[in-house]
Order: structure tokens, then sequence, then C-alpha cells
């Protein structure tokens, strides 16, 4: 899914260790798996780019954290951020056409007192809607999960809701998915205890609440605990629905030297009872820390996770590993984006039929000088699906960061933050289309 994320990193008593020599360069890196045969970009459409978020008057925002879901009924994208104001932070959104078009004006989910940021959503084929949840900053650095149900075309009148909240905790980076059979939600975030080190304090566990499509919480003051093991933080979640459970990716965090930060995943029954076996899913340790998890699915019989891989403590990599729908890995993990710049915060999207998977992520410019947006086609061994290394935002003097993708089958929106200084940072994105195959046009004479 995708959130992808401004997270609350943490590492505890580790060491890290840097062999001396060069860093080497892509070729020499290890690699294990295969992506297959990278293709030339004219067998794919990138659209162009379009400003997502329009300036404010007289007085604007910077824009930060997009997220996306897609609407299939309506062939539309519903485009979510927050609004950096002096003092303040809200939410808006912004509805896009499959072809990359803005959708009648942006809107206001949630403004006011008090900040609101790094949001996250779902979509509703049943109740033709959205929910959106983001983090609420009820006191100092102490922040509640909140919620509302936005019509597909439009704010609508439902009121936001508190999904969570706790004394002597915080909660940060809300994920949501929708359980299309049962049509409901899962709600997740990652708790921090406040008592200890705060802000935002140390992780406590991964949680959750069922939210009704009308927006009730299910068994409110009652949460789920989806795990606590090892200080876990950084969640991302997705359902799947031919197994009607969700798949959970975090990372938790070892203390010793060897270990480090760790990605793992969890199954989750739609009860939000984890699911045994296997439990929990030991997805990689290369004695280096891991970071950032994205997880999607096919909705059928696999899952894919994509996180940040610790090459060096300046320079990281994106790696990706596939699941079955039991939790069983299907080959080894492999290396999606291995270069000498930092390559950071990956998201993920599927096109479930082909076992098609197309991750984005953010790399670091030359010097330390900005960031630009890089995507990464390919499909499953035996899907017959080719792969592209591509560019999506990769200009001279324009920062671009944070990407978050969606599919809507067969193409891909992918949204991202951009400036050109010295304006506003503003909410960006284009659509992405793989090889298509234009049949030619037969005309007849009709002579009656």
């Amino acid at each position: 899914m995708s959130v992808k994320r401004i997270w609350p990193v943490v590492v505890l008593a580790c060491i890290v260790i840097l062999a001396g020599g060069a860093i080497p360069s892509d070729a020499a890196r290890p690699r294990s798996g295969s992506l297959g045969r990278v293709l030339a970009p004219a067998t794919y459409h990138l659209g162009p780019e379009v400003q997502i978020s329009t300036p404010s008057s007289p007085v604007d925002a910077d824009r930060h954290q997009p997220v996306v879901a897609h609407d299939w009924q309506h062939h539309e994208y519903l485009v979510v951020w927050h609004n950096q104001w002096t003092g303040s932070r809200d939410i808006y959104a912004q509805r896009m056409s499959e072809s990359g078009e803005r959708v009648g004006p942006w809107f206001a989910v949630s403004s006011g007192p008090n900040d609101r940021s790094q949001p996250a959503v779902a979509y509703n084929a049943t109740n033709d809607e959205y929910l959106v949840v983001w983090m609420y900053e009820a006191s100092a650095d102490v922040y509640e999960i909140w919620g509302k149900i936005i019509s597909w075309n439009g704010p609508g009148t439902t009121p936001e809701f508190r999904i969570m909240q706790w004394a002597n905790r915080s909660f940060w980076s809300p994920r949501v998915a929708w359980n299309s059979y049962r049509n409901e939600y899962l709600v997740v975030w990652n708790a921090f205890d406040t008592t200890t080190s705060f802000p935002p304090g140390l992780p406590h566990d991964i949680a959750g609440y069922r939210i009704s499509a009308d927006g009730v919480v299910q068994n409110a003051g009652s949460p789920l605990i989806l795990t606590s093991y090892a200080y876990p933080h950084q969640v991302d979640l997705t359902y799947n629905v031919a197994k009607d459970e969700y798949f959970l990716a975090f990372v938790v965090v070892h203390t010793q030297v060897s270990t480090g930060n760790d990605v793992y995943g969890l199954r989750v029954g739609w009860d939000g009872s984890p699911v045994n076996p296997p439990g929990l899913i030991h997805i990689f340790d290369l004695a280096k820390n891991q970071n950032a998890p994205a997880v999607t699915t096919n909705e059928q019989d696999r899952y894919m996770v994509v996180w940040e891989h610790e090459y060096s403590s300046t320079d990281h990599d994106i790696y990706g590993r596939e699941y079955d729908a039991n939790g069983n890995p299907v080959g080894s993990y492999f290396a999606i984006a291995s270069w000498t710049e930092e390559d950071t915060v990956p998201d993920v999207a599927a096109n479930g039929a082909s076992r098609e998977w197309l991750a984005v992520w953010q790399r670091e410019l030359p010097g330390g000088s900005g960031y630009s947006i890089h995507g990464f086609r390919w499909g499953s061994s035996g899907s017959g699906v080719n792969a592209y290394l591509f560019d999506v935002a990769n200009w001279t003097f324009v920062e671009a960061k944070a990407p978050a993708v969606a599919a809507d089958i067969p193409g891909y929106l992918i949204v991202y933050e951009e400036v050109i200084a010295p304006a506003k940072q503003h909410i960006y994105g284009r659509t992405w289309w793989p090889e298509v195959v234009y049949l030619p046009l037969m005309l007849r004479a009709y002579t009656g």
C-alpha cells in the first residue's frame, strides 16, 4: 500500500560497523533473485506531470505526505495530503481522473486548531466512499488517531470521529485497509509509550480497530493488540479477499550489534487475530538496519513487501520479497534499486490478475542537492510480465520526494511532493501505463 512517510525511526543500542574502502558500484553489489529483463522505455507511457494541489490565496502552504486510493467505479483516484501552515497542519484532498487530470476543486478533509498530519486512505466500493485517517495532536507531541468518511465525489457532511486515544500513549502513522468481503475497515497504528524517551516515546505495540462501513469503532475501548514483539513500529497493511485476512509489514528493533532494525510480517484474520502458523514472518535481516516497509497484494495468492536496506550508513537501497497467501516466501529477497545514491521511502502497488508489481521511491541527487522519484515495474516468476526501470520526476533545480502509488489496472497514478525554489512545496503526480498492443484500424466500405 503504499503511505508511502516520516517514520519515527527507532534504533536501540545498535553499533554500525563500516568496512574501509570505496562504496562499490551498483554492478558490484550482491543481488539475490531476478526481476527479469529490463526493456526500453518506448514500450510504456509516462503521462505529463500534473500539479495536484493548487496554491492558496493570499497565503500559501507547503504540502506533504501524499497518499492515494483508486475508485474503480468512477475511474478516479483520491489524493490526500497534509498542509503545513505557519503553526498548524490540516488534511486536504483532490480527486483525479485515471488520465491524470484534476476533477473538481480540492477540499478540506479536516482543519482547525491543533495539528493534523500523515493521512492514509482506503476506497470502499460497496458504499462508494473513502475512509481517511490521520494523526491529531491532542497536546504537545501526543497524537490521537482520527478518521472521516468521504463521499466518492467530495467531502460530504459526515462528521470526523476519534478512533484511538489512550493515557501515556502517542499514536503515529495510521494505515487503513478496506475488507471488501465484510464491508468494514481495519485501521492500524504505531503506539509509543510517552513515559519513556518522550517524544514520541518508546515503541510499545502495533494495534488497531475494526471500523464499520458507516464509521463506527468496533469494541471501542478494547483495541486489537496485533504485536508487541521487539519494539514494533513503521507498520503498513493490505487486505486479501481470497483469504479474508490482512498482511502487516513492520519494523522491529533488535539490540544485537549484528542485527539492528529488521522487517517482519504478520498475517491477521478479519477479526484482528494473528494467524498461526506461521506467526511472525522474518522478512529480512542482513546485519544492517531495515526501515520503511510497504506491502501490497494481488488479492489472490501473492503479497509483495518492499523496504529500505542499509547498505552503509550513508547509502540505502530498495529491496523486495514475495510471499504466497499462506505467508511463505516465494524465492529469496532481491534488489529493486541498488545505486551509490540514497534510495529510500518506497511504496508499492499491484495489478492483481497478471502478478505485476510497481514500486516507487525517492533518490538523493548527487552531492545531496535534493531528491528525485523513480519507479520499477516487474512480475512474479513465470508471469511473463516485462520489467521496466523509469524516472518519474528527475528534474534539474527541482526537489521531488515522498512518493506513493495506486493501481487502476492496467495503469497507475504516482504522486509525490515537489518544490521549485523559492515557491512553496506542492503535490504533483504522473500516470504510468505499461506496454499496450495497438490493433490496426480496419475500414470497410459499405456498398449497401
